[in-house]
């Protein structure tokens, strides 16, 4: 019998900036860590790539338990990896060599394997793995996480003694050139499974496994594309509105969205509340969830607009802009007070 327990750094995570988002998911139901970090924020100009900013992400993986905290580096059952995260922005026939350092945390040798899976997203934000090829488990093929050739782990795997560190070399090559029809990039993760040299043997034993983010962008061919759906408005417990908004990823790239919602009185034109939305990275033909939390004044009654406002980079008309109706009486929506009659 063969445990495993996996932690995945900061990805695709909705929350507002600078606080850390807590989560947790199931794996075998075995066994649940803790994880901390610190939030990075960094960006990185080097000959024949860029490195992009680092924002929040979120990785809910199939059936796995985790509870992260967002990191420069992350840490999870006996393992620490650093960077939780590889941002790059990469020319055509380019070449780009990067590093990564695994900790064993634990009071045993472990022997280190190394694999690399390629990741598609949910609306609600979380990542699904994929295979080396981004073939997922119905045999369909997300061609935006086929890792493939063009990303190497060396060394594949290799003995680590407790309370030391080996640096990985992750090479990664840039196709020579665009073909018609291609992403302009690529999403996935860089696997490091522990199993400690003690428990290879036994009947039932325990590894860990843990992950760093890789993101890479082509600076040709890029067609940063994207649409919002309609907004929901839900109401919650305590007097908040929860607002929500899909936007469809039509581009050929990922991109990184932000944005705000504005509320105002459909008779006055008086804004009465602008509030920040979740933010993150949603992928090519992907949607993902926006939403913003209102604690709505019980002095409120009337006819009410709110908008949404997306931003992402890269695009003429970066900004999209959605806008609905709804009505309040004493601060809860209509319709629900209508319901409750």
């Amino acid at each position: 019998m063969h445990f495993t327990t996996m932690s995945v750094g900061g990805l695709l995570c909705p929350g507002r900036p600078l606080v850390p988002v807590l989560w947790l998911e199931l794996y075998r139901i075995c066994d649940v860590r803790i994880t901390t970090g610190k939030l990075l924020k960094a960006r990185e100009n080097l000959k024949g790539e860029k490195l992009g900013r680092a924002t929040k992400r979120m990785l809910p993986v199939l059936t796995t338990v985790l509870v992260l905290l967002l990191g420069v580096e992350v840490s999870s059952a006996g393992l620490r990896v650093s960077p939780f995260c590889i941002e790059l922005d990469l020319r055509f026939g380019a070449t780009v060599v990067r590093t990564v350092v695994v900790t064993n945390l634990g009071d045993t040798s472990a022997l280190i394997e190394t694999s690399k899976r390629g990741v598609r997203a949910t609306p609600a934000g979380s990542l699904v793995w994929l295979s080396s090829e981004g073939e997922d488990l119905e045999g369909e093929t997300y061609s935006y996480g086929a890792l493939g050739p063009l990303v190497e782990i060396q060394p594949n795997e290799l003995t680590l003694a407790a309370n030391s560190s080996a640096e990985f070399t992750i090479r990664i090559d840039a196709p020579e050139e665009y073909l018609p029809g291609a992403p302009a990039g690529r999403a996935g993760i860089l696997l490091f499974r522990a199993t400690p040299i003690k428990q290879q043997e036994a009947i039932v034993r325990q590894a860990f496994q843990i992950a760093t983010l890789l993101l890479i962008r082509f600076e040709e061919h890029q067609r940063p594309q994207a649409r919002l759906g309609e907004t929901e408005i839900l109401q919650q417990e305590n007097g908040k509105l929860r607002f929500s908004v899909l936007l469809k990823n039509t581009g050929n790239v990922h991109l990184y969205a932000d944005g705000w919602i504005t509320v105002r009185d459909s008779n006055t034109g008086e804004m009465v509340a602008e509030l920040g939305i979740s933010t993150g990275v949603s992928l090519p033909q992907c949607e993902r969830e926006y939403y913003a939390v209102w604690r709505c004044p019980e002095e409120l009654s009337g006819t009410y607009e709110a908008t949404n406002h997306i931003t992402y980079e890269g695009a003429p008309e970066s900004e999209l802009v959605k806008t609905c109706i709804f009505e309040l009486e004493q601060g809860r929506l209509k319709s629900e007070v209508d319901k409750g009659r």
